[in-house]
């Protein structure tokens, strides 16, 4: 080879070791990344070159670290004591496009404030610390905003759930959920293996049910199941009331410390309530109202309570009860009407008050007592007959009855005293008068 050649050569070498970057850095492409080893085949000038990846930040037990993607853009520079090249840096040099785009509405590549920091993942994983303190973490389209400046938490996600430390995968309890409805579910080929799965909703065709859940356990039972929306059981089946047949928008089940009946509460998707509560409830219900007032109203159906031993009724001032027709008392074993300190009044003001007793009557008074209106009291279930200005012979039992209580029979026309007569035995006790109606005590 001639001696010029040999020049010649000599000089391309050493042109090619200094583009090289044997003596500056240069330029180079990230090929493939290794998960295992933390190195890249870097595609650069001498051809494709294995070169640990440049970590942020790594120590022995802290560390920020990245595994770039493929085509990603680094500089390199050999090392003055091994001689390898090594990553120095990262740059891309479509910045100025990519903040554009996100103006317009595009990506999530943001502008930046001085002090601000961006971490984004090639999945969407993203955080962002700003400069007013707030943090935001985004996982695709799930964000979560810790703010500063409102001082509060917001999230937003199809699904928000928090687990407590016996929540179990493939079971649903110690948890709460909000949003939709999802349950578990077994592979048919494979019962080892579970998923969970999305509810359809009942109520809305094609849309995702959803729910707000909360199930608390211990290691022997749930003692806590309170479940609001749609409401569906552990299988995803919709639930029913027991009492209407339509489903649930509310069920809540507290159970005993025994394990043995629960309190539970179940609310329809039509408004009706039924409340239960077990059989270990001795004391029952318990309702205090110290200064207000209760107001129970019934539009056009009947009203029903039934009580298994006695019922009590008690009242600081004035009990009035109203009917627009009727008022029945009915009582296996007598009804008593007493009043302590004042006089007991039973009238009928346009009507006739009927007291009537198959086998005896009796009214009972330390002191006289006044009839008023129109008043039949029967014997024996036996109506008497009589006329104007008849007078009314009573049965001897009534007759004693009067005598010994002083009883005073009058009309409802106060004016009348001829229409006042105090009964004697063997005399009428009461006088049929012209404008005032039967009066028989």
């Amino acid at each position: 080879m001639s001696k010029w050649l040999r020049t010649l050569r000599e000089a391309q070498r050493i042109k090619e070791t200094k583009s090289g970057g044997w003596d500056g850095p240069y330029g180079g492409q990230v090929n493939t990344g290794s998960t295992d080893s933390e190195q890249a085949d870097i595609n650069t000038y001498g051809g494709i070159r294995k070169v640990g990846i440049l970590q942020p930040y790594i120590s022995s037990n802290s560390w920020i670290r990245v595994n770039p993607e493929s085509g990603t853009s680094v500089v390199l520079q050999h090392r003055a004591d091994t001689k390898d090249p090594q990553i120095v840096g990262y740059e891309d040099r479509k910045t100025d496009q990519r903040i554009t785009d996100y103006k317009a509405g595009l990506g999530f590549y943001r502008p930046l404030r001085e002090g601000e920091i961006d971490i984004m993942s090639k999945g969407g994983g993203n955080l962002f610390l700003s400069d007013r303190g707030s943090v935001e973490i985004r996982g695709g389209p799930v964000v979560e905003v810790l703010s500063k400046d409102k001082l509060e938490i917001s999230s937003k996600a199809p699904l928000m759930r928090r687990a407590l430390h016996l929540n179990k995968p493939g079971e649903l309890g110690d948890e709460e959920r909000l949003g939709v409805v999802k349950r578990w579910g077994k592979d048919a080929t494979t019962p080892s293996k579970i998923f969970e799965y999305n509810v359809n909703s009942v109520e809305d065709q094609g849309e995702f049910s959803q729910e707000k859940l909360l199930i608390l356990k211990n290691r022997k039972k749930t003692f806590v199941d309170i479940r609001v929306g749609e409401v569906f059981d552990d299988k995803g089946l919709p639930v029913q009331s027991l009492k209407t047949g339509s489903q649930l928008r509310l069920k809540q089940e507290f159970r005993n410390r025994l394990d043995t009946g629960s309190f539970t509460t179940e609310l329809d998707v039509d408004g009706n309530l039924s409340v239960t509560l077990p059989d270990s409830a001795k004391v029952g219900t318990y309702l205090k109202i110290p200064a207000g007032f209760l107001e129970i109203e019934v539009g056009l159906f009947d009203t029903s309570i039934q009580c298994g031993r006695n019922f009590t009724s008690e009242c600081g001032r004035n009990f009035s009860v109203h009917a627009s027709k009727r008022i029945s008392l009915v009582a296996e074993a007598g009804i008593e009407v007493k009043s302590s300190t004042q006089n007991v009044s039973i009238s009928a003001v346009s009507g006739s008050l009927l007291a009537s007793g198959t086998t005896s009557l009796a009214l009972s008074s330390s002191g006289p007592v006044a009839v008023g209106g129109s008043v039949i009291i029967l014997n024996n279930g036996v109506k008497p007959s009589a006329g104007i200005g008849d007078a009314i012979w009573a049965s001897p039992w009534l007759v004693e009855f009067a005598t010994k209580y002083n009883v005073i029979a009058a009309s409802v026309d106060p004016t009348k005293a001829s229409n006042i007569a105090v009964p004697i035995p063997g005399l009428p006790v009461g006088i049929i008068s012209s404008g005032s109606p039967t009066v028989l005590v």
